[in-house]
């Protein structure tokens, strides 16, 4: 699944380096965490938020298909992947 969000995002942004996809599995929930560029980050979202909203909706067939939660996140590239101690 990494590999088909990695895709798609990929040909919807301009800066193809700069996109991220991290696969964190717990049991069994997955959680695939986008990372584009911070001017990236409009294309996305899309317009009222149709882009994110199919890319969830593929995540969410992917869930029932497999009988696994599975989330999406989109990262938000002020903020660092880890909390700071």
């Amino acid at each position: 699944m990494k590999d088909l969000f990695e895709y798609v995002v990929k040909n919807i942004v301009e800066e193809k380096e700069k996109v991220g996809v991290k696969e964190v599995s717990d049991g069994d929930i997955i959680r695939e965490r986008v990372s584009v560029s911070e001017n990236e980050m409009g294309k996305i979202i899309g317009k009222g938020g149709k882009v994110v909203k199919s890319l969830r909706i593929l995540a969410k067939i992917y869930s029932i298909k497999n009988q696994r939660k599975f989330y999406l996140e989109i990262a938000d590239p002020k903020m660092p992947d880890e909390p700071q101690a």
